[in-house]
């Protein structure tokens, strides 16, 4: 109980950059299908949406991570925001809907591991 003292606060207010940036996604699948974007563009909103994503997840299962478990779980987080940040670089080099499979992938991915580590973690005292 003390280890999660404030858990709630953080969980309401947590997944409110998690809608932000699923409805970030959403417009940028919106102008990949209108093609009224340019390949840069549409693959920045798709980073920037997955890193708000991701960071506030991130920040919400933070809570839950022992300590001993904590440095992987900070590093895998790390390496995931790198390679959004270098994606919209190589994107005039890949195509717009390789760049959208690609991080709904990694979200998809990312999550599923991201719930394996809390699974183990977490149990009810």
């Amino acid at each position: 109980m003390g280890r999660l003292r404030g858990a709630a606060q953080l969980h309401i207010y947590g997944h409110l950059p998690v809608y932000i940036g699923l409805g970030l996604q959403a417009a940028a699948i919106q102008h990949l299908v209108l093609g009224d974007y340019s390949t840069n563009a549409i693959a920045t909103l798709l980073c920037v949406s997955m890193m708000i994503i991701l960071l506030s997840l991130q920040t919400i299962h933070f809570q839950h991570i022992d300590k001993t478990t904590r440095a992987p779980f900070v590093i895998r987080g790390i390496l995931v925001l790198l390679i959004l940040t270098i994606l919209p670089f190589v994107a005039s080099i890949l195509n717009e809907t390789v760049i959208a499979a690609m991080t709904v992938t990694l979200l998809v991915v990312y999550i599923l591991f991201e719930q394996r580590m809390i699974g183990k973690e977490c149990s009810i005292e």
